[in-house]
């Protein structure tokens, strides 16, 4: 009986975390955090001169700290001290530099939206054979289970509700305790046969 308690508590439990903001707007209304980013970014370039609603206010509310490094930055973001701090970076930061300290959750829509782009060098070596090799991958396909395989997926925001627990997921629990049951009984039926039998034979 205790097994299938135990298993009842694993399967029931579940753990939602809410984040305690969705944006700049309710970072600054309901929370005491402050916005780290590192110096010379994306990011503090906007927190100095973007003239939208929610950059003003928080220039206003001088809630910004500004490291000189990411890894600065993942630092302050993973202290367990009085004061919080929240990251504000990119999704290609998020994808290829994640911390090892803590566990970050992206949270929010973005903010802006660049074109990053990468080439090579003119008269370099080894453009031709690189071309090539690309292509070779791309007609056979592997290309795109490369992308599928090692791209991590678009960062969302899962605002998704919990479902209900179904009969389907405790039946097993309750199929295990009905047979443990039943096998009781029949022992017990079973003991009170050879007690019979042992006492009507002496």
């Amino acid at each position: 009986m205790s097994f299938g308690a135990l298993l009842f508590i694993y399967i029931t439990k579940r753990v939602i975390v809410t984040p305690p903001f969705d944006s700049i707007d309710s970072l600054l209304s309901d929370t005491s955090y402050k916005i780290v980013a590192v110096k010379g970014s994306i990011q503090d370039i906007a927190f100095k001169v973007s003239q939208t609603l929610s950059f003003r206010k928080l220039r206003a509310s001088k809630r910004t700290v500004i490291v000189p490094t990411i890894e600065e930055m993942f630092k302050l973001a993973c202290a367990q001290g009085r004061v919080k701090y929240t990251p504000f970076y990119g999704e290609d930061e998020y994808k290829v530099i994640y911390p090892v300290e803590c566990r970050l959750n992206p949270v929010g829509q973005s903010y802006f939206k660049i074109w990053i782009a990468s080439g090579i060098v003119r008269n370099f070596k080894y453009k031709r054979t690189i071309d090539l090799g690309i292509l070779r991958l791309k007609e056979i396909g592997l290309w795109d289970e490369l992308m599928d395989r090692w791209l991590t997926k678009k960062v969302e925001h899962n605002k998704a509700q919990p479902e209900a627990i179904g009969i389907n997921q405790i039946s097993l629990v309750i199929l295990m305790m009905c047979c443990g049951m039943i096998a009781a009984l029949i022992i017990l039926v079973i003991e009170k046969i050879v007690y019979a039998y042992k006492r009507k034979i002496t």
